[in-house]
């Protein structure tokens, strides 16, 4: 069996890709930045705009796990359409491409207890991590048997 783990290289991304280990699974990993896990096979892309590039190396996938995710504290004030662009483009629209692109048999996509929670401090995050929750079971429904 086969997973791909975006952002699998550290955190929860690299606590999941170990746990796969456990299990046997051959893991895949997608990574931006820091160092790769020595035992997965690792490619450095950015799943905003590298979506071909990580399909032609993971190939035919079982479980695909979107982990990847943008997050840096801002405040109403500081807050710009870029930096809102910028959070969509990796926590939502690379889900979708990914879930979309990547014909997984289970899929799990990352979210956040700010998905349900929000904080002022990452209003752009939490708003990401709802549209994930939401895309997430819209998704679901669609693609039931």
């Amino acid at each position: 069996m086969k997973v791909l783990i975006t952002g699998g290289n550290t955190g929860i991304g690299k606590a999941t890709a170990e746990e796969f280990l456990k299990r046997g699974y051959e893991v895949y990993i997608v990574y931006l930045n820091g160092n790769p896990l020595k035992k997965c096979k690792c490619i450095q892309a950015d799943v905003t705009k590298d979506i071909d590039k990580i399909k032609k190396f993971a190939g035919k996938v079982d479980v695909l796990v979107n982990n990847a995710a943008f997050m840096k504290h801002t405040t109403l004030k500081t807050l710009n359409l870029e930096h809102w662009r910028k959070t969509f483009e990796v926590n939502l629209f690379a889900v979708y491409e990914l879930m979309k692109n990547i014909k997984a048999k289970s899929i799990v996509n990352i979210a956040s207890i700010r998905g349900i929670k929000p904080s002022p401090h990452d209003m752009d995050y939490s708003a990401s991590k709802a549209a994930v929750i939401n895309l997430t079971q819209v998704m679901a429904q669609e693609l039931a048997p």
